[in-house]
């Protein structure tokens, strides 16, 4: 059971340092930010449809 918490506490630190280097990174973050704009465009045009 040590095994198992130990490996996920490595995963999910891993996981924070990477979220951490590529926003401290601007063009990652700005690379990032464009990928997202399809899925905020996504939700909103879902929302809109939604709504009627």
């Amino acid at each position: 059971m040590e095994a198992i918490t130990g490996a996920i506490t490595t995963a999910v630190t891993v996981a924070g340092e990477c979220i951490t280097f590529l926003t401290s990174q601007p063009l990652c973050l700005l690379l990032i930010g464009l990928g997202l704009i399809p899925v905020g465009l996504g939700i909103f045009k879902s929302a809109k449809r939604a709504a009627r």
